[in-house]
């Protein structure tokens, strides 16, 4: 078969000429030379669409990745926003929950104070029964003094008169009762022991009351204090695990819309040059199909001016298919065009606030 040198020595020489036209043998030459350049022509075309189409593949498999990496980052943030809530909800019935335990330790604190005025009040009275008790020890101690050992006086002897005539005897006198002053000092010293002993038994049972209940009101503030810092610790931990939680979402949300413009401006510079080469191989085609454009080459190149040279006209089938795989590509190029746009707006949705997507 003649090859692409034979068809540009006969486009410069054009046919020979004989009797009844053109040379048969020339012409079956150029023929089968331009069917030879059209063929490698549309291998090297289908060539480059299919690296083209691999291409595409391959941007509609990371576009792919790339919304799935949009929907599990989405569905980060919402959890991460769930979690958010739910520790603020946690710390608003904490801080409610230490209100309510400081105003407890108030209410304590007051009724401590009152228990501590009832204590001192207590001991005052305790201080004034005191008083009392040594008053009538003092007048038990008088009255001890006024009554003479070994009770009343006895009566004193007359001296015995002269004998007389013994008279007629009388009946001596009943001796006269002693005053019952010992039985009243015993009455009244039992009584004022009685009261002092019921006195003391009232102070030191009052006292233990009220160092019992000072005790156990220490001990109840002591416990929710405890269980304040406790809360607080808690509540302290949960925030800045939150807060670690949602730098975090945020830093891996700012990488992944970092890479997803970057992805998206490799895109669009493939896509750019995907349409250069698209522009190019359609003006290459055009070129190469132009009759006219030919004819005017081998014209313009032709030595020999007497000579008429005519090309023959190239089958149109294969410039239908050529024009179908171009439209199967634009259309290609359309949907992709239509991904990357959703793609936007994805990641304009995305950089919207949380109360603008609610």
């Amino acid at each position: 078969m003649p090859s692409s040198q034979t068809l540009s020595a006969l486009q410069e020489k054009g046919f020979r000429t004989t009797f009844r036209g053109f040379d048969k043998n020339d012409v079956l030459a150029y023929l089968n030379a331009l069917d030879n350049e059209n063929r490698q022509h549309s291998a090297e075309q289908e060539e480059q669409i299919a690296q083209l189409q691999a291409q595409l593949d391959k941007m509609r498999s990371e576009q792919s990745a790339a919304r799935a990496c949009v929907e599990k980052l989405q569905s980060d943030l919402s959890a991460a926003n769930q979690r958010a809530e739910a520790a603020e909800k946690s710390a608003a019935e904490v801080v409610a929950r230490a209100k309510s335990v400081e105003e407890r330790a108030t209410a304590n604190l007051s009724r401590n104070k009152e228990n501590q005025q009832a204590v001192v009040e207590w001991q005052f009275r305790c201080r004034d029964l005191q008083k009392q008790i040594d008053e009538y020890e003092k007048q038990i101690a008088e009255y001890e003094a006024m009554i003479p050992k070994g009770g009343m006086p006895a009566p004193k002897q007359e001296p015995a008169p002269a004998p007389q005539p013994a008279p007629q005897e009388k009946p001596e006198p009943a001796p006269e009762p002693k005053a019952p002053q010992a039985d009243v000092t015993e009455e009244a010293r039992i009584e004022a022991r009685q009261i002092l002993m019921e006195a003391r038994l009232k102070a030191d049972a009052a006292e233990e009351r009220l160092k019992q209940q000072a005790e156990e009101q220490q001990g109840r503030m002591t416990e929710h204090a405890r269980d304040l810092a406790a809360s607080l610790a808690m509540l302290r931990e949960r925030v800045t695990r939150v807060d670690e939680r949602l730098s975090a979402a945020t830093a891996d949300l700012d990488d992944a819309t970092t890479a997803i413009y970057q992805a998206l401006d490799a895109t669009g510079a493939d896509f750019e040059a995907f349409g250069a080469e698209l522009r190019h191989f359609g003006e290459n085609t055009a070129k190469g199909n132009c009759p006219a454009a030919q004819a005017k080459v081998r014209h313009n190149k032709s030595a020999q001016p007497a000579a008429k040279r005519v090309r023959p006209v190239r089958s149109q089938p294969q410039v239908q298919a050529n024009n179908a795989n171009t439209h199967r590509l634009r259309r290609a190029g359309d949907t992709r065009r239509s991904v990357s746009q959703d793609l936007n707006a994805e990641l304009e949705r995305l950089n919207q606030p949380a109360a603008a997507r609610k």
